[in-house]
């Protein structure tokens, strides 16, 4: 036998051993693969997986493994994932749900989950500031709390801390209303035969006060004022002591003017005010609706807080507290019962 044959022929039997031992390798490490899994040690598989491909990056057998034990993985997190968030427990579940990305970046499903919560998260957050304003000041913590349900309309917590909200702050109204600490701010008006409606209205944006007017309040009339650094509410008791006018304290930032005369007084004392505070329908298409099916006598809208301030006999308010609870609900709701509510309710 020729060197160069005797040479080829050692050569041959390297490769044959390399393959061999290669191949003897391969199936430990898949065995062992293997025996972590069944031990439940799914991370430490995947990473004796990856260690033998790094030394048989060809190796069929091992994609096979590794795509069989990521697989399981998967499935094994996500299920627990599933699991904590059934028993409240989101920490635990984001950390499994963040492992399944780890292994599986496009699953969307995790990918989901992770955008839920976050935004549960912060949703949790406005309701936390909400609860810490509620006593303060219930007004901005009604805002929160209507941002909330916009995001989760059924969402039991804000729906009971909303209600507690808006009977502490009707209750305040009904009771005792007092206007606004802006009010005292210190302001210059100068007109000289001006409209009064324009004048009023200079007076809302100046002091942030809104106007509700009774309907025999002249709307072309003019008026006269000059005040250097008063107060609004100085500004505008000189206004209404100047046309004949009065004014009743409709909630904190909100006035009705009303003619200076004994039947508008006694008609004003006996009318009831009520605040409805709306979490899902339009404030100016719940008013539409009142002024149309019930035939409210004053109706303002504060479209900042969508709200509605009614003033009217008692049996009217109790049936626009009706009228709303029919309309004030989510839009899939309404679609089916509204009719069948109001022909129920209001008898028309």
């Amino acid at each position: 036998m020729s060197k160069l044959t005797l040479r080829a022929s050692k050569g041959l039997l390297i490769l044959a051993l390399a393959s061999l031992f290669s191949g003897c390798a391969v199936t430990r490490a898949i065995d062992t693969t293997e025996q972590l899994s069944q031990q439940g040690q799914g991370e430490a598989a995947i990473e004796n997986l990856q260690a033998a491909k790094k030394n048989n990056p060809e190796d069929l057998r091992l994609d096979s493994a590794m795509y069989k034990q990521v697989g399981n993985l998967v499935a094994r997190y996500q299920r627990e994932a599933d699991e904590a968030l059934a028993a409240g427990d989101e920490t635990t579940a984001l950390e499994r749900l963040n492992t399944v990305l780890k292994y599986d970046n496009g699953n969307m499903r995790a990918r989901q989950t992770i955008d839920q919560l976050d935004s549960q998260r912060h949703l949790k957050a406005l309701l936390a500031d909400a609860k810490k304003l509620a006593d303060s000041k219930p007004e901005e913590a009604l805002k929160l709390i209507q941002q909330v349900l916009e995001e989760r309309p059924s969402w039991s917590d804000a729906i009971q801390i909303r209600d507690s909200v808006m009977r502490r702050i009707a209750e305040s109204n009904t009771l005792s209303p007092t206007l606004d600490s802006s009010l005292k701010k210190p302001v210059s008006l100068t007109f000289r035969s001006h409209n009064l409606m324009s004048i009023f209205d200079t007076i809302s944006r100046l002091a942030g006060v809104n106007f509700v007017f009774d309907a025999e309040v002249p709307k072309g009339a003019t008026a006269s004022i000059s005040a250097t650094r008063t107060t609004a509410e100085d500004a505008i008791n000189l206004l209404l002591a100047t046309n004949q006018l009065r004014k009743k304290v409709l909630n904190h930032n909100t006035l009705l003017i009303y003619p200076a005369r004994a039947n508008k007084d006694r008609e004003y004392r006996d009318m009831a005010v009520k605040t409805f505070f709306l979490s899902h329908a339009n404030a100016k298409s719940v008013s539409a609706a009142m002024k149309s099916m019930i035939k409210v006598r004053d109706v303002h809208v504060d479209e900042r807080i969508n709200a509605i301030v009614l003033r009217d006999a008692p049996e009217t308010l109790e049936l626009a507290s009706r009228l709303v609870q029919a309309l004030d609900r989510p839009e899939f709701q309404l679609a089916f019962d509204v009719r069948r509510n109001h022909q129920h309710q209001f008898g028309f």
